[in-house]
């Protein structure tokens, strides 16, 4: 509430306004009419109604709203979910906001509320010029998840993002090496800084986070094995490059336990052995700071990510191998395990692991663009839970109508069914014809989409004579208000029966019911 009072400064009209703050501190602002005092006091009394409602109460620093530039809110939603998502990934938003998203749309001058698809869409056709696809893609996943935010915090009445076309992801082929390029590999590095994390990413198909992660607290001589749950990670954060050592895996299925084999049992017992007559040897000139981790120098610095990122493939190009990337020295591998992932057999029974599983799924997507077999993974774990008889919760029903909605390909008609029957459950069907009119908008119109829509406004009836007959009208009264055929209504009312839910007809009407 603004209040507003006239008063004299210097032979001049004021209104001097009076408000409160979100923190509750009251404020005082002068704002001039520029009326002399002499002859001008009614119109200086309509001047300060007039000011008094157009005047806006200044936010607080930090405090989001739908009025200011969407480039402002981009930065100030980036501090809001900063303490949920891994820092790794808040590097990778920052920096796309900073350099590229906000000062894009800080020139066009668009509040937040102002944005529109087509803002977007012009938005992605213009970088697609100077950058590739996959970029295009990352910048979709940050505004997705920006707007996606300020619609759950009714700022925005929708994501206008799920109205854009995104480009198609870039087909890339990682390099593969037969025996024969192996064995030369591991020649070519040996004696090297290279050899033992070519040798552990190649034969444990291990991440570069993962192999520099590595402590000896995770490697168990006595057992055999080598446990992988701590990753080391490289960003740029707040324009400064820093190293983020996290005691957690990329996913939860990267946590895992390994056979250590002899020959890497040897090795890594040679290096260990080194490290300690290093620690003699250099006495106080060692670097402690990373005691415990198995990669670091003669002095006890720990290897940086981004060395093996750029230095292993402009090393072994000078010696004639084949183009590649660090990260393709775990492909061999994982082509072998990811067939495990997918497979039925893999399936969880327990509703509790499937809802873990989930919630990995559902962060995931929010920091990155996920395959379509995680799309399919969403549908096979809801489909477990509810099977188990649980109902699924509002995040995990959105969770999969957002996989669905940005499906390439044919449009899965069952999972639209699936969504819309979970829906039907909360009584709110208009998530799913909003998520229709958006694969609509991908895809056209199209004979399963016309499906999909026949369904949902069937079970939407079938909601409407639920109302109706809870609130105790006539099967006539119904047949009116929902649209249907007395033979609907009557069968609704069987059910009840059936269902021995008889309470929840009006008891007035009850003698109806199965007539």
């Amino acid at each position: 509430m603004v209040s507003g009072t006239l008063a004299l400064k210097n032979g001049y009209y004021y209104a001097v306004l009076s408000y409160q703050d979100a923190a509750g501190k009251r404020h005082q602002k002068w704002v001039s009419t520029g009326l002399p005092q002499k002859g001008n006091k009614r119109r200086a009394e309509q001047e300060l109604i007039r000011i008094r409602s157009e005047f806006e109460i200044p936010r607080v620093a930090g405090e989001l709203s739908s009025n200011m530039l969407f480039a402002d809110y981009l930065d100030q939603w980036l501090e809001v979910v900063r303490a949920r998502i891994k820092p790794a990934t808040f590097g990778s938003y920052q920096g796309m906001v900073k350099s590229t998203i906000g000062p894009y749309f800080r020139k066009k001058e668009l509040t937040l509320k102002e944005l529109e698809a087509r803002h977007i869409q012009q938005f992605y056709t213009e970088k697609l010029k100077t950058v590739t696809p996959n970029s295009v893609i990352h910048y979709h996943a940050v505004i997705y998840q920006a707007l996606k935010y300020a619609m759950k915090t009714d700022m925005v009445p929708q994501n206008v993002a799920m109205k854009v076309d995104r480009p198609r992801k870039n087909s890339f082929q990682p390099t593969f090496l037969d025996a024969e390029q192996m064995q030369k590999l591991f020649e070519v590095v040996k004696g090297t800084r290279l050899e033992l994390p070519v040798l552990v990413a190649a034969f444990y198909g291990l991440r570069r986070g993962e192999v520099l992660g590595l402590k000896w607290d995770a490697i168990d001589f006595n057992r055999g094995t080598l446990t992988i749950k701590r990753t080391v990670t490289e960003a740029t954060i707040d324009g400064t490059m820093k190293i983020i050592e996290q005691d957690s895996a990329k996913t939860k299925s990267s946590l895992r336990t390994l056979p250590l084999v002899g020959s890497f049992r040897d090795y890594f017992q040679k290096v260990k052995e080194a490290q300690e007559l290093n620690k003699k040897v250099c006495g106080n000139c060692y670097n402690y700071e990373y005691d415990g981790y198995v990669f670091v120098n003669e002095l006890g610095e720990r290897m940086r990510p981004n060395y093996l990122t750029e230095y292993f493939p402009k090393y072994i190009a000078k010696h004639g191998m084949p183009k590649m990337r660090f990260h393709d020295l775990r492909h061999p591998y994982v082509k072998h395990t990811t067939k495990k992932y997918n497979s039925e057999k893999s399936a969880v029974s327990s509703v509790k692991r499937c809802r873990k599983e989930l919630k990995l799924l559902i962060k995931r997507a929010e920091v990155k663009e996920i395959s379509e077999d995680e799309k399919s993974r969403y549908f096979e774990l809801c489909k477990q839970i509810v099977k188990n008889g649980e109902r699924l919760t509002l995040e995990e029903i959105e969770a999969l109508s957002d996989s669905i909605a940005y499906g390439e390909g044919e449009v899965d008609l069952e999972a639209i069914k699936f969504i819309a029957n979970e829906y039907a459950k909360a009584e709110n069907l208009k998530p799913v014809l909003q998520l229709i009119n958006t694969c609509i908008a991908d895809h056209g119109e199209n004979k399963k989409l016309e499906e999909a829509r026949n369904i949902v406004l069937g079970l939407y009836k079938k909601q409407v004579i639920r109302t109706c007959l809870k609130q105790g009208f006539s099967v006539e009264e119904t047949m009116a208000r929902a649209g249907a055929s007395e033979n609907e209504v009557r069968e609704i009312k069987r059910q009840y029966l059936n269902n021995n839910k008889q309470k929840e007809i009006c008891p007035a009407k009850k003698a109806e019911v199965g007539r």
